[in-house]
């Protein structure tokens, strides 16, 4: 059983055929009632019974690069796949590839075919299609044939990513083919007619979305939601809209934020995590034993592990990728790659996720491993590799902040005791991990985020001081950035990398070399600000650079050590580069834009023009979480099987 990489989608009258280019004798089913199957050369199944392959060359066909799942809307069922990416480069000889193009197909006959016919027509066919999907409801097993030609007739101009980042979800939505009289109902009584019946969505949110705004009350929004058919045509009318809102937040999400993967090269797991498991053998599929947390498309691929379609289950991160090949002139070649993973527990945007859950998982939780790849004068068989890892992630309590202003206050939630219990749980988490913690808070020590700033603090403390965790395995480091680099004095990051030299150098990093390790990292830097984003990043590559350095002259590759990563030029650029990009890439999955200071970060230096670009970012974010972050905080849910907003 390997894993399966490129297939070949065809449309059949009972549902969607996938057959493997790389293992032809590979077949996986997607039944238009929702059921999955795989099956060999000879047509029989391995988890249903036996059926028979019989496709016409005149079906309708696409090539597939991932099945990232399946999900079920109110109009449609949906496969959801991967049509298009680009590579990134190698980790280990093993390609790495980030998506730029998905398409949702209804699981129905004639609402699929308007769809592949969407996209094959499109310019330059579906290479540069972003999305394609049906939105005309139609019968899943029989369609009169007046239906089954508007069906396709709707669907036709399809539905892109492209248009999504635009605007519009009226324009989004496809054009209704059919001859009924469109319903003039009001705006209230679509509303009320999609209350009357239940939304197959899963997500609370996605039906507060049609009826109920941000006033209502938290407990309200964790009533469940149950299924039934829409019976009417204002209801239809409104949920077309919101469906074909959905699949291009959908297709936002995973063609334009960051979704990486890799067909034999496991991206949920740093090295040497995965180096110190007992793994299956590497031919084998990676989700059986990819990473839970880090696996961006667990939920959407249930039904295919449930089916034991293993071989189909491609895992996806979210996060960023980043590489850089170097060579010291007449010497050795190094490969520098910046590999952030987010783990979706409390996935969210920006002020609609904040803190811990009950759980002990954070927002914007990211761990972000720098991969240094040696390649020494003595050739393939004196390979190094060595890994450093960071993390980032909300404070660990529950505190809030609202989307309101260009400054919310934050607001802690709860009292001390519960604060200091679910620090515990995270902390006690991260530590079986990883190691020990090293917490450094850079928030502001006076205003407004000296609130939470205090409380972080002293919930740390209550947590020594109880016993939740012990004493010597966390270290709480405060460090007001705004404050020691005021007036643009980023000098001052040296003051604290001095005040972590003993860290680093205790907690250390993972080395080997084929099969043998030579160190072991036994800790990690865990950095927040108030977003995890711009002062983060910056701390984060500080700290990775002063580490790079220490890895290079300890590999033999760095014959300055003094005069640190400048000694060699285009190096430093080059890695400023790559965390700058790493910072955007995060940036823009949390907050929509990209990273503010990253004039420092790609640099060294701040100016001008770097201050007044994180002002044009700042109105953006600010836009964002009031117009557009709710709804993209309901998909998400959505897409990672939350059941209440409190998840």
């Amino acid at each position: 059983m390997a894993q399966v990489r490129t297939s070949t989608l065809t449309l059949a009258k009972d549902g969607y055929y996938l057959r493997s280019i790389d293992y032809p004798a590979k077949t996986l089913f997607v039944a238009f009632n929702g059921s999955i199957s795989t099956l060999d050369k000879t047509g029989s199944s391995s988890s249903q019974g036996s059926v028979l392959i019989s496709l016409k060359e005149e079906e309708i066909s696409i090539s597939v690069l991932a099945v990232i799942g399946t999900f079920a809307l109110d109009l449609f069922s949906y496969l959801f796949v991967a049509t298009d990416s680009r590579c990134r480069g190698t980790i280990a000889d093993k390609s790495v590839y980030e998506v730029t193009a998905v398409a949702a197909l209804p699981l129905d006959y004639a609402a699929g075919k308007a769809a592949l016919q969407s996209m094959l027509a499109g310019p330059n066919g579906m290479k540069h299609r972003k999305s394609s999907l049906a939105l005309q409801p139609s019968s899943s097993t029989s369609l009169k044939e007046g239906h089954e030609s508007s069906a396709i007739d709707s669907a036709a101009s399809g539905a892109s990513a492209d248009s999504a980042q635009k605007g519009s979800a009226d324009n989004n939505s496809s054009s209704n083919g059919q001859s009924r009289k469109e319903s003039t109902a009001s705006k209230d009584s679509i509303v009320q007619a999609l209350q009357d019946v239940s939304i197959n969505w899963l997500s609370p949110q996605i039906a507060k979305l049609l009826g109920r705004g941000r006033s209502e009350s938290p407990e309200a929004a964790d009533q469940p939601v149950f299924s039934a058919a829409l019976t009417n045509e204002a209801g239809s009318s409104s949920a077309q809209r919101m469906e074909a809102r959905i699949i291009e937040e959908l297709a936002r999400v995973f063609s334009t934020s960051g979704v990486f993967y890799s067909y034999d090269y496991d991206l949920t797991r740093s090295l040497q995590e995965k180096d110190g498991c007992e793994l299956v053998d590497d031919k084998m599929p990676l989700s059986l034993s990819a990473s839970e947390n880090y696996w961006f498309n667990l939920y959407l691929q249930r039904q295919l592990l449930t089916s034991e379609a293993y071989e189909w289950a491609l895992p996806l991160i979210q996060g960023c990728i980043q590489m850089a090949f170097c060579e010291i002139k007449g010497g050795d070649s190094f490969q520098v790659c910046v590999l952030s993973r987010r783990n979706w527990r409390r996935i969210g945007m920006r002020y609609e996720r904040r803190g811990a859950n009950a759980d002990g998982y954070v927002a914007n939780s990211v761990d972000t491993e720098q991969l240094l790849t040696v390649e020494t004068s003595g050739g393939d068989g004196d390979r190094h590799f060595a890994s450093f890892v960071q993390t980032r992630g909300s404070m660990p309590f529950y505190w809030k902040q609202a989307a309101s202003g260009l400054h919310p206050a934050p607001t802690v939630l709860k009292s001390d005791s519960e604060n200091a219990n679910v620090c515990g749980i995270h902390l006690r988490r991260e530590i079986d991990r990883l190691g020990r913690q090293v917490l450094i808070n850079l928030v502001e020590h006076k205003g407004r985020e000296a609130v939470v700033g205090s409380m972080y603090a002293s919930v740390v403390g209550q947590c020594v001081a109880e016993e939740m965790v012990e004493a010597q395995m966390v270290r709480y480091v405060p460090w007001d950035f705004h404050q020691e680099t005021r007036g643009m004095r980023f000098e001052n990051l040296k003051s604290l990398l001095e005040q972590l030299k003993r860290e680093i150098a205790d907690i250390g990093y993972y080395w080997r070399a084929g099969h043998q390790a030579f160190t072991k990292q036994s800790g990690v830097f865990r950095v927040n600000c108030m977003d995890c984003l711009d002062r983060t990043n910056v701390v984060q590559s500080t700290i990775a650079r002063f580490v790079l350095n220490e890895q290079l002259v300890r590999l033999g590759v760095h014959i300055a050590p003094e005069q640190g990563l400048a000694a060699y030029a285009g190096l430093e650029k080059t890695l400023n580069h790559l965390w700058a990009n790493n910072g955007d890439y995060i940036s823009r999955q949390y907050a929509g834009t990209s990273a503010m200071k990253g004039d420092f970060t790609r640099t060294g230096k701040r100016n001008f023009t770097g201050v007044v670009s994180d002002a044009s970012y700042s109105l953006a974010r600010l836009w964002m979480s009031t117009f557009r972050d709710y709804f993209s905080q309901s998909v998400l849910d959505f897409t990672m099987g939350y059941q209440s907003a409190g998840d």
